[in-house]
């Protein structure tokens, strides 16, 4: 009951009291900022599943692992080799080695 009568005596005392700037008050709460657009994006939550993530990072490994050994067996494959007793060199090599000594 007492609960009722201090409701009462507040809404006697605050009859003439209006709140008239409500539509500025909610649309300065509405804008945001670049700043608080951003980091409302970076805070967000983001579920991640295991299983897609971790193929994807298996197949780019796998190629890029396996990359340099189709390479490398094209280039042996475009080299010339000769073999000098029971050693065997790329010409390339052999030629730099030679126009080296001979400098």
């Amino acid at each position: 009951m007492e609960k009722r009568q201090m409701k009462n005596h507040l809404d006697e005392e605050l009859k003439g009291v209006q709140f008239s700037k409500q539509q500025e008050v909610i649309t300065r709460i509405q804008q945001k900022t670049w700043k608080h657009k951003i980091t409302s994006i970076w805070n967000k939550e983001v579920e991640v599943s295991l299983i897609p993530v971790s193929a994807v990072f298996l197949l780019l490994f796998s190629f890029l692992g396996i990359q340099p050994f189709i390479e490398n067996e094209q280039v042996s494959h475009e080299k010339e080799l000769i073999e000098i007793g029971e050693s065997v060199y790329s010409k390339d090599d052999l030629e730099k080695v030679v126009l080296n000594d001979e400098n």
